[in-house]
């Protein structure tokens, strides 16, 4: 027997510097807050998919030894590095679509855009069931599978790790068809 789950939670990506000046660029928190769709078990077995819009990702701050500082970018800061989010980063695709099959112990995850761009996250995918209806997903994913543009600074004098960390939070609420 099935049951069916509306979805809704959060995206969360750190991405880091690298290269010569890397320590004049900033490790970054993005933080989507708008991540929504559907989820199905069957048994042990779960299938879902979930949805954010490019548009959604905020720079939530900046990482210094492993914690997340709001208050060092200023508000143009963050306005131009959510524009470059959307129109170098991630465009044309204007949606983020992720699929989650398998169980909580062999999960995968592939990615797609609604650009058509689309990559599978590394081995190293968890999933930790908080409570029965909050669901915690972390995985790397290597910017470079996704078909994604490099991110560089200035004269090339540092860019971004190909690979960043990305968190999941959902909350499950039965949907009303199951």
């Amino acid at each position: 027997m099935s049951e069916s789950f509306t979805v809704s939670g959060t995206l969360t990506v750190r991405t880091f510097a690298k290269g010569l000046f890397s320590a004049l660029a900033h490790d970054l928190e993005l933080r989507a807050t708008s991540l929504s769709g559907t989820a199905t078990r069957t048994g042990e077995a779960w299938s879902a998919t979930l949805e954010l819009k490019v548009e959604g990702l905020r720079v939530a701050g900046v990482l210094r030894r492993g914690k997340l500082h709001q208050d060092v970018l200023s508000a143009g800061d963050r306005a131009d590095i959510e524009r470059k989010i959307r129109e170098d980063v991630f465009a044309p695709a204007t949606v983020i679509r992720a699929i989650v099959e398998g169980t909580k112990d062999s999960p995968k995850v592939r990615f797609e855009f609604t650009s058509g761009r689309s990559g599978n996250t590394s081995p190293r995918c968890r999933v930790r069931f908080e409570s029965d209806t909050s669901v915690h997903v972390s995985t790397v994913v290597s910017m470079k599978s996704l078909g994604l543009t490099e991110v560089k600074g200035p004269l090339g004098a540092f860019s971004l790790k190909d690979e960043v960390e990305v968190e999941v939070d959902v909350v499950l609420a039965p949907s009303a068809a199951g």
